[in-house]
């Protein structure tokens, strides 16, 4: 028999006596299994929260109007906050190449861009839509034919871009932009009978396939 002093604790005395109920359940009902004790919950283990940031790789083929008609191609990338929001884009571009005529002759210029800008991202259902400004630089190549070889230059030309971009569920988009360069530029060439100017705003239709880390 075991004796409890009067400054046994609360929980001691507890214990003790759920081994003395539990024991005498056992002697006095022959065949009937000891009480069992509620087993111990283990907590959940939280799945790893999915990455915030959302990386996106393009490819398209770009329309060029300036206002001839012009085909390139570009590539990009961009960091975009998974739920949508602010994020940030790169684009390499080789711009559609234009003639212009330089009697007797003509040359073909076209423009070579780097740009890269934020980003404001929408998230209306599956699609989303992308409205972007950012800062360009361009590689500005002109290429006379046999009668206008002088024109032939290459040059340096910064300028700015906007663009309104929508990306299906599968990943096919279509964006529209518009850029304008800040350098005027004039071909000439000696011999020719005029002169013309590069334009120096530019309309894009571009179109192509994306894929993203969501």
């Amino acid at each position: 028999t075991r004796v409890l002093g009067g400054s046994t604790r609360c929980a001691d005395l507890a214990a003790a006596s759920a081994v003395v109920i539990a024991t005498w359940l056992t002697a006095s009902l022959p065949g009937r299994p000891a009480p069992l004790l509620p087993e111990a919950q283990l907590p959940e283990t939280p799945e790893p929260a999915s990455s915030s940031v959302t990386l996106e790789v393009a490819v398209g083929a770009v329309a060029s109007f300036a206002p001839t008609f012009g085909l390139g191609a570009q590539v990009s990338g961009s960091l975009t906050r998974a739920e949508g929001g602010l994020g940030g884009r790169v684009c390499l571009s080789a711009l559609g190449a234009h003639d212009v005529s330089l009697e007797p002759g003509k040359a073909t210029w076209q423009r070579y861009a780097l740009e890269a800008g934020p980003h404001r991202r929408f998230r209306p259902g599956p699609w989303k839509i992308d409205a972007h400004a950012g800062a360009a630089v361009a590689l500005l190549t002109v290429a006379g034919d046999e009668a206008t070889p002088g024109a032939s230059r290459t040059s340096f030309d910064p300028g700015l871009e906007v663009e309104a971009r929508a990306v299906s569920p599968p990943g096919l988009w279509l964006a529209a932009s518009a850029s304008l360069w800040t350098r005027p530029e004039v071909i000439a060439s000696p011999g020719a009978s005029q002169m013309s100017k590069v334009p120096q705003f530019e309309m894009f239709l571009t179109a192509g396939v994306a894929w993203s880390t969501e």
